[in-house]
């Protein structure tokens, strides 16, 4: 059946079991998750010293083979090892007007027992191969390994965890979320560079997160302007600091005007008779994402907090400018401004 990037321990657990499937495609944008299954298959399919005899592997990218030829690989028998692996590595860049991937249909319906065939696709999903692919979902293992997205993570993260071994504290999967996002290749570094100063414990906790993992992830404003719709102070903190060693990213008059903007629409959504999402929308003229932050914020805010946060974005704007005396750096003046607006 197909799986999903959820059921990645799972998968790999099977392997590691040595209950093969014997058909594999492993596809999708995240590559971080092809890679590690195809790495484990290779590590438990095959030893090392047979890999000269029952390791076959097919680049697409090298165009000099057919169809024909991998299917010939499939059938033989291993020479040396209990079963042999045959790897067509980078799908995603066949030449699809002389390698035509459903061709290899007739190998899928009747797979070898002594094989273990593997398709690899990174980057993207396998597409023209329609067959093939509702083949290989009967015969063994489709696995679209999707790109996760920031708001997937806090619910992805802890699977992935236990798959390394480890569990984390809840607070602690908030603060990897935001200190290192969806790297899953750094996210491993940082587990293996924990697991060091844990003492063989195997629960990170906050502590461990702070003292040890720096943040490495991108922000942008939108993303702090959510924080602080939420009253997000270790999010909106986390993002401050990405702002001070990365001043390009977050300089105080961007970050101000586009804060200003969000509460002067919370002024307004606080004025409209429909005061839901599409409420917004259709009052305001604004986007879903605006009005479903505005109508957060309107949960955490009153009326009478969000016309005072105006108040402030006024003056700290000033400063940021000169203004009133203004000389405060910005990652200061940013830290103030940011405790003003939330308390």
């Amino acid at each position: 059946m197909a799986k999903k990037t959820d059921d990645f321990p799972l998968i790999k657990s099977q392997i590691e079991a040595g209950t093969y499937a014997p058909v594999y495609v492993l596809h999708g944008e995240e590559g971080f998750f092809i890679d590690q299954l195809t790495d484990l298959l290779l590590d438990r399919v095959v030893p090392e010293e047979a890999r000269d005899f029952d390791l076959v592997q097919f680049f697409a990218g090298s165009g000099s083979f057919t169809t024909g030829d991998v299917i010939a690989a499939c059938r033989r028998f291993p020479m040396v090892a209990e079963r042999q692996l045959v790897l067509l590595r980078e799908a995603q860049v066949i030449d699809k007007r002389t390698f035509h991937l459903d061709d290899l249909c007739a190998y899928v319906k009747h797979p070898s027992p002594s094989t273990i065939f593997v398709i690899t696709c990174k980057g993207a999903a396998l597409t023209g191969a329609t067959e093939l692919l509702k083949l290989c979902r009967k015969a063994g293992v489709v696995y679209a390994s999707d790109k996760v997205r920031d708001y997937e993570l806090p619910r992805v993260l802890p699977g992935f965890l236990q798959s390394l071994g480890v569990t984390a504290e809840p607070k602690a999967i908030e603060m990897l979320c935001d200190y290192v996002g969806s790297d899953f290749s750094r996210l491993t570094r940082e587990v293996d560079k924990l697991r060091l100063t844990m003492q063989g414990r195997k629960q990170i906790t906050v502590a461990d997160v702070a003292d040890h993992v720096g943040i490495s992830r991108e922000f942008n404003v939108y993303e702090l302007v959510d924080a602080v719709a939420k009253r997000n102070a270790l999010r909106v903190e986390t993002i401050r600091r990405y702002f001070e060693r990365n001043p390009k990213a977050g300089p105080s008059q961007m970050v101000i005007a586009a804060l200003f903007a969000y509460f002067q629409n919370m002024m307004l959504g606080f004025y409209c008779k429909d005061r839901t999402i599409n409420g917004l929308m259709s009052q305001m003229g604004c986007s879903y994402p605006q009005a479903k932050s505005v109508v957060d914020g309107m949960k955490t805010y009153s009326a009478r907090i969000a016309m005072r946060n105006i108040t402030i974005l006024r003056e700290y704007d000033a400063r940021s400018k000169g203004g009133r005396g203004g000389t405060t750096p910005d990652p200061e003046l940013l830290q103030e401004l940011f405790y003003q607006l939330m308390h």
